[in-house]
Formats: structure tokens, C-alpha cells, sequence
């Protein structure tokens, strides 16, 4: 975006539980007006953070664009190389290992149990008053899609 800010910036979309930006690589012959009036395109790479190889070809479609000004005369596009930063990050500590879970607080202790959501509903929402509601906690033994009738981790 610096090489050529008369056709592209970089926006700070969100900030991810554990702090860090998720960016937005905007390329397009609107970047410097208030109002936008091309059609836009957007590309999102890395979903999970544990496939840099999809960010790698989002950067790749941003240098092609770049090399191509007749592309973007007219479209407005707008690449997210990585959605999961905290994942993407994760993936290239020491140890390597993949594990798609933002840094949220929630979960804390990577047990996939209930329990930080229980003690976040009940930080927010507690009064002591009558009506301040139940939170229910239950197994599920058995998932089936409809339409397709699969059944289990086919079905999700």
C-alpha cells in the first residue's frame, strides 16, 4: 500500500481476543475519496490461521493486481490475508503445532468445557434479581442434517 497510495491502504477491520489487528488491504481507484462508488470484491485468506499458504496466495492476488492497474480502474478490491491473526501467529511459535482457536479469554484453559462461557454470562448478567435468567448446559449425542440426512461430524 506505501509503494501506491493513490490506489490502496491498509484498514484495521477488528482486533482479535488476543490483541492484535486483523487488516484489510483495500486496491482500488476509490482510496482516497470519502464515498465509494465502485463495485468492490471481497477476498478473505486464512480463515483459520493454520493455512498460511491461503494468506501467501491473497498477497500474491494483491502484487497481481498491483502489476495490472487496468484491473482495478474500475473494481474496488478488498484483501484479508489472514482473519485468525492469533492463530497465525500461534501457528509459527515453538513449538509448531495448528490450533484454529483465537486467543479469546474464553476457554481459558483449552478444555473445550463450558465453563469460562458460564462465568462470562454470569460477570454480565447477574443482578440477583428474579429474571436475570438460567443458563442450561447439556450434551449432544447425536447431530443429523436434513436435507442430506448425514449424520455426526458429516452432518456439522
Amino acid at each position: 500500500a506505501k509503494a501506491h497510495p493513490d490506489r490502496a491502504t491498509v484498514h484495521t477491520i477488528a482486533t482479535s481476543p488476543a490483541g492484535l489487528d486483523v487488516v484489510a488491504l483495500e486496491i482500488g481507484p476509490d482510496v482516497a475519496a470519502k464515498t465509494r462508488t465502485a463495485p468492490a470484491v471481497l477476498v478473505v485468506a486464512n480463515e483459520e490461521g493454520t493455512v498460511p499458504l491461503a494468506s501467501e496466495a491473497a498477497l500474491a492476488l494483491a502484487n497481481l493486481l498491483f502489476s495490472k492497474p487496468e484491473a482495478t480502474k474500475s473494481l474496488t478490491w478488498f484483501i484479508v490475508p489472514a482473519l485468525n491473526p492469533d492463530a497465525a501467529r500461534r501457528y509459527f511459535a515453538k513449538p509448531l503445532y495448528a490450533d484454529a482457536r483465537n486467543g479469546s479469554s474464553l476457554n481459558d484453559d483449552r478444555d473445550d468445557q463450558a465453563d469460562e462461557v458460564i462465568e462470562a454470562i454470569l460477570s454480565k448478567a447477574q443482578t440477583g434479581k428474579i429474571g436475570d435468567g438460567k443458563v442450561f448446559v447439556s450434551s449432544l449425542d447425536q447431530v443429523v442434517r436434513i436435507r442430506t440426512g448425514e449424520t455426526g461430524k458429516d452432518a456439522l
